[in-house]
């Protein structure tokens, strides 16, 4: 390049500049594809410095990098450094420079090649990084955020006590989260396979639940409720409700159901109670209003006819007869009403316990009920030894309901038997009437609260009588129990711990 003449094309015109400069940079020859780059003239070049071409960044880098460098390793490639345009512009050029000596003397050769493509390139290049780098981050940030919510919405789940579970489309494949083991009872969370989880549904509620979730899952509905019941390996059984909606990707096809499930057996319960609450309610106001109008009725019909006109010796008696047997009416509907009320509130019937001749309750009963009921034959037999520890009162009470449901329904033309019998470790009551047998179908509530037999003449049943009776008989560590057929009549009995 040295020995380049001057107006050589290859050299003037090449796809590159080149230079020729002495040690310290001074430019000693440059062909004219250089100049036409920066817009000057061979003149004007020619015994500068090439550092006065570079921009200040570039100069700096040509002192301290540049000079340094090529004099350690007598040559330089691929350095880009940008140069002043003639009218102020920055031009990017890559560098590459190669140390020769002549006559003693360094010189500098230097190709130059254009870089605005490359330049351009780069920047678009760079700006696709940042972009690229942008994108990271808000991914990350996104990411992280999720994770937040993830952990969030697994704790809030955790929390409330909730099972996640779903069905992939379009096979209808269940799918439950290791959690839902702990709704089954197990201690600690493990896989729970579909078949184990619909197998612990119990067995009348395991084909509605079925038949909703296929009718969910056929209709155009997004959103799935079903309350059932589920037999945990613990042996407890629990109420759990289950949700789920319906997932569909960009087409609109549904792809899977994403669903909860919760164990709802406590406020199912309260709410049973709740029920059980206002049924007591309606029931109580259903006595006061109904059956305690009648007996007061008769009072108040008495207390008129008094006031109106003056009886003779027979009226008063039957009269006073009358306000009596409905004053005893309203004092049992009142007193059954009571413990009616103590017992399903939750409060259990009280009790006095001392030591009683279980003989001597049933004789009191039996004379009490028969002044009562002068028409009708009331025997009593008592059989071996009949003390025991117990509340006299109570066993009056359930006896006295027992005889007066035997008078009720018993054949009016037939004796009601009692009998008091003393065993080895308890003692046994039972009242024996003829009549229509008690209805089969009755069993399961005859001792429930507000079961009524058939009405016999004028007399009523508050449907309660049973009910105090079984829980005085409970009450004391007992039970009742009946029999009844058309042949032998009707027998009801009270067994009670001595």
């Amino acid at each position: 390049m040295i020995d380049a003449p001057g107006g050589d094309p290859l050299y003037e015109d090449a796809a590159c500049g080149l230079l020729l400069t002495q040690a310290d940079g001074t430019i000693l020859r440059v062909n004219r594809t250089f100049c036409a780059w920066l817009g000057r003239s061979r003149e004007d070049l020619v015994g500068q410095r090439l550092d006065t071409l570079l921009t200040i960044g570039g100069r700096i880098f040509h002192q301290t990098h540049w000079m340094p460098l090529l004099k350690m390793q007598r040559s330089l490639s691929e350095v880009k450094l940008e140069l002043k345009h003639l009218d102020g512009q920055r031009v990017p050029m890559v560098m590459n420079a190669v140390i020769r000596t002549r006559d003693g003397r360094d010189f500098h050769e230097l190709a130059i090649f254009s870089a605005r493509d490359r330049h351009k390139y780069e920047l678009e290049l760079l700006r696709a990084r940042e972009r690229a780098e942008e994108h990271l981050r808000n991914e990350q940030a996104s990411q992280k955020a999720l994770a937040e919510a993830r952990a969030g919405l697994e704790l809030a789940i955790d929390a409330a006590q909730l099972f996640q579970w779903s069905v992939q489309m379009p096979h209808r494949e269940r799918q439950y989260d290791p959690s839902v083991a702990l709704l089954l009872g197990y201690p600690d969370r493990r896989a729970i396979e579909p078949a184990e989880f619909t197998g612990r549904i119990v067995a009348e509620d395991r084909r509605a639940e079925a038949s909703a979730l296929d009718a969910f899952l056929n209709s155009p509905a997004d959103r799935f409720q079903a309350v059932f019941r589920v037999l945990g390996v613990d042996g407890v059984q629990r109420w759990v409700a289950s949700w789920g909606r319906l997932r569909s990707d960009a087409s609109g096809s549904s792809t899977h159901l994403v669903g909860l499930l919760q164990d709802v057996t406590q406020s199912h319960r309260q709410r049973a109670e709740a029920e059980d609450r206002a049924l007591l309610a309606e029931q109580t106001l259903g006595i006061v209003g109904h059956d305690l109008r009648n007996p007061l009725a008769a009072i108040q019909m008495a207390a008129d006819i008094l006031g109106l006109r003056v009886l003779d010796a027979s009226q008063q008696v039957a009269l006073g007869e009358r306000i009596r047997s409905s004053t005893r009416r309203a004092n049992r509907l009142i007193a059954d009403l009571l413990d009616f009320t103590r017992a399903r509130t939750g409060h259990g019937l009280g009790l006095s316990k001392t030591l009683v001749d279980g003989h001597a309750v049933a004789r009191d009963v039996v004379a009490e009920l028969a002044t009562a009921h002068p028409g009708r034959s009331l025997q009593h037999t008592d059989i071996g030894d009949a003390r025991m520890t117990a509340d006299g009162d109570r066993i009056g009470q359930a006896l006295g309901n027992l005889i007066s449901n035997a008078l009720t329904y018993g054949s009016p033309d037939t004796a009601v038997n009692v009998t008091s019998e003393g065993r080895t470790h308890s003692i046994r009551f039972s009242v024996h009437n003829q009549g229509t047998p008690i209805d089969p179908a009755m069993r399961p509530t005859i001792f429930e609260p507000m079961t009524r037999g058939e009405s016999a003449g004028h007399l009523r049943s508050v449907g309660l009588g049973l009910y105090i009776v079984r829980e005085i008989a409970v009450a004391h560590g007992g039970e009742v129990d009946y029999v009844s057929d058309e042949v032998s009549g009707t027998t009801f009995c009270i067994e009670l711990p001595r």
